[in-house]
């Protein structure tokens, strides 16, 4: 596993390096999974006891150029930038996070790794690049326009395309039958143990962070940051509370589900899951065929999560597995403890 308590001391600003480097979308031809001494020398590079024997390549040194730099042997192709259209009237979002791939053949029991389809997540909109709505702008408090505001909420949410390998290179693939944008205009229904709060449905998703895949093939986004896209007294706000009168932040910090191999389906918020900051989800099916969810908290001193389905895992008809999330347990872990919510 990567040692995250190594990644403390490295004083990386996640923030920084997703404004300079989460705009496209690249594959990377990756010949194996970085092992473990792989980090630890980057990380200490002066402890000579650490092996490179079972490094796979030459490693590169640390540098400042604002360009991808890859080991000898590898490479990579862009597939979507942001303001590629991914079909007749949608275009490519903003600041990448999770991304996935879905074979084509998924549904059929398949596992095409050369034709499939990908799903982006768009966790936050650059308002200076976008509007050219500096920080300036920001610290004069300058109160954004109805445009400038669309723009930002066409930014965000999620990306899902087709693709494929042709002669060695992955390609886009213009196909109206899969190829949409989810963003914070959408409307998405509500959904679990919280839906009697809301209406049917709330327009849009938004802080779309990481996420994860369904063994039943759909795609879970998870809304981090809320909290910045309203005026409020902190640096990342977003005030698009400026031109939307009836922001309600209530509306966002759930887990969303998407189906992309059906374009007219609705995104669910799956309200069963928690509302918080969060930062992923990881689900596995259990030993006795209970869908299992485990989620972190993005937010200072906060908990993990873990939510297990009442309804047993369905292997055979997917469709019964459309509701699976929505009733449950959610537990919350704490230092030695873990508690019921």
């Amino acid at each position: 596993m990567f040692n995250l308590e190594k990644l403390i001391h490295a004083k990386i600003s996640r923030r920084d390096l997703l404004s300079k480097a989460g705009k496209t979308t690249a594959f990377l031809a990756v010949g194996s999974i970085l092992p473990n001494q792989f980090f630890d020398r980057l990380i200490h590079p002066e402890d000579k006891s650490l092996s490179k024997s079972n490094i796979s390549f030459l490693p590169i040194d640390a540098s400042m150029e604002d360009r991808l730099i890859l080991p000898d042997g590898f490479n990579f192709n862009i597939i979507r930038m942001w303001g590629d259209k991914i079909n007749a009237e949608e275009y490519f979002g903003y600041n990448n996070d999770f991304v996935a791939y879905l074979p084509i053949d998924l549904l059929n029991g398949g596992n095409n790794s050369e034709d499939g389809l990908i799903s982006v997540n768009h966790e936050y909109p650059s308002p200076l690049f976008i509007n050219n709505y500096s920080d300036e702008d920001f610290e004069n408090g300058r109160i954004k326009t109805k445009e400038e505001v669309d723009a930002e909420m066409r930014s965000v949410g999620l990306s899902i395309f087709r693709v494929k390998k042709v002669n060695g290179e992955w390609k886009f693939t213009d196909d109206e039958n899969y190829n949409r944008r989810i963003d914070a205009n959408t409307f998405i229904k509500m959904s679990g143990k919280a839906k009697d709060r809301f209406p049917e449905f709330v327009k849009g998703t938004l802080a779309n962070c990481s996420g994860g895949v369904t063994p039943w093939g759909t795609i879970l986004s998870a809304e981090e940051n809320f909290q910045d896209y309203f005026a409020a007294d902190n640096y990342w706000e977003y005030r698009w509370n400026d031109t939307e009168k009836d922001f309600n932040t209530e509306n966002y910090g759930w887990v969303v589900e998407v189906d992309p191999f059906n374009k007219n389906s609705v995104p669910v918020k799956r309200t069963s899951l928690g509302r918080f900051r969060h930062e992923n989800v990881a689900i596995v099916i259990s030993g006795n065929e209970k869908a299992v969810a485990y989620m972190g908290d993005d937010k200072v001193n906060e908990c993990v999560y873990k939510f297990v389905s009442n309804k047993n895992f369905d292997r055979v008809n997917r469709e019964n597995n459309s509701d699976i999330l929505d009733e449950g347990k959610l537990y919350h872990y704490e230092g030695n403890y873990s508690y019921f919510l």
